[in-house]
């Protein structure tokens, strides 16, 4: 049995299978941060290509307007 910490003042005694339960979660948490991070990353690129082809088409309206005056 591995001695585990469940919390700031409290101890329990595990068995494997509960170790493992508790890796396996630890895993997967890990593995849905991962992706929740890349998801955000891939948001925050898409956010940039959206304010530069807002940009884009600001400046393409000023030019236009300078143009027709």
């Amino acid at each position: 049995m591995a001695k585990i910490k469940l919390n700031t003042s409290m101890y329990s005694y595990a068995d494997s299978g509960d170790v493992e339960i508790i890796s396996n979660t630890v895993t997967d948490l890990s593995s849905t941060i991962d992706n929740l991070a890349e998801r955000v990353r891939a948001l925050e690129i898409r956010e940039c290509e959206l304010e530069a082809e807002n940009a884009k088409k600001i400046i393409g309206y000023r030019v236009n307007a300078r143009r027709s005056r």
